[in-house]
């Protein structure tokens, strides 16, 4: 353990030298998701860029993600390694043989903008299935995506991330 205090003689003081000045500033996640853009805008002095959001389609809360010229914004349940998928390990636990996925978004981006959803399925630590799908458009209440993962996977998977 170290503890710390500053003094040290100059014509201006320390600001808050004997750390006796806090703030209190609070993250957000989703449970199971730790990795967000909220980490990078927090550490950047600025707001939070994933939210809660309701109403929801289903349940309480849908997830609000905000992507401005300076900060992507993202949710993930594994680091993202700046992007690099190599890397990307654990991920939820999953053994069944998808064959797509299905939910609802809203996105309200009026110039041509679009975002993306990605599903890495590994087994043994290796990659058995990488797939991107692109949603946008202008659609202010819920609407319905339905992906199939194509080409199929060819092994049951031990995680989804």
């Amino acid at each position: 353990m170290a503890l710390m205090t500053l003094g040290i003689s100059a014509q201006t003081p320390i600001p808050n030298a004997d750390f006796e000045l806090w703030t209190t500033n609070t993250i957000e996640n989703p449970m199971y998701f730790p990795f967000t853009s909220n980490q990078n805008v927090f550490r950047d002095g600025r707001s939070s860029n994933v939210v809660k959001h309701t109403p929801a389609y289903h349940g309480q809360y849908a997830v609000e993600l905000t992507t401005t010229s300076n900060a992507l914004a993202f949710v993930m349940n594994t680091d993202p390694h700046d992007g690099n998928m190599q890397l990307w390990t654990n991920g939820i636990p999953y053994t069944e043989m998808p064959t797509g996925i299905r939910g609802y978004y809203k996105y309200n981006v009026a110039i041509a903008d679009s975002a993306l959803i990605f599903f890495t399925f590994r087994k043994n630590h290796a990659i058995i299935g990488d797939y991107e799908f692109k949603i946008g458009g202008v659609k202010t209440t819920y609407t319905l995506f339905d992906f199939e993962f194509t080409p199929a996977l060819t092994l049951a998977p031990d995680s989804l991330i």
